[in-house]
């Protein structure tokens, strides 16, 4: 793999045009492999991780001084340029306004909501009541068929 990439890394094609900073990009990564390969080939854990980490924090710093800190390194990560970070705090920002918003007025509409479900609760129970009451003085009053032979004698006496 090792001498496959270094084959590639200096075979500069027509397309390349003998450029410095594809030449520099190419040592860089180079050298970032060699390191993160020696780190891989070697038995003892501790050394192997510390070449690696040696690998990719020189890969990152070479990388840096040639091409800025906005492009990173096979292993780095890619840093975003700040009017990219700027406009993301910015929506983050809007959105946290927008929730708070948003909670605002949903404790508002809930405030309603449950308003008005105690206003359909109450009304419920004084139907409830009205129609018991009924039911109540119903019972109450005198049965139906003493109440006709009631009104039936009245009548008779009226006419007498």
């Amino acid at each position: 793999m090792l001498r496959n990439f270094t084959e590639k890394s200096f075979n500069f094609g027509a397309g390349t045009g003998g450029n410095l900073v594809t030449f520099l990009e190419r040592v860089c990564r180079l050298f970032l492999l060699v390191f993160v390969q020696l780190g891989g080939i070697l038995e003892n854990d501790l050394t192997r991780s510390h070449l690696q980490s040696v690998g990719l924090g020189v890969g990152q710093v070479l990388a840096e001084k040639f091409w800025g800190s906005r492009k990173g390194v096979a292993g780095g990560q890619p840093r975003t340029p700040p009017m990219v970070r700027r406009k993301k705090k910015k929506k983050k920002e809007k959105e946290k306004e927008k929730e708070k918003k948003n909670k605002k007025k949903n404790k508002k509409k809930n405030k309603k909501k449950k308003k008005k479900r105690k206003k359909k609760k109450k009304r419920k129970r004084k139907r409830k009541r009205k129609s018991k009451n009924k039911k109540k003085k119903k019972k109450k009053g005198v049965k139906i068929g003493q109440d006709s032979v009631v009104s039936s004698l009245v009548v008779f006496l009226i006419k007498l």
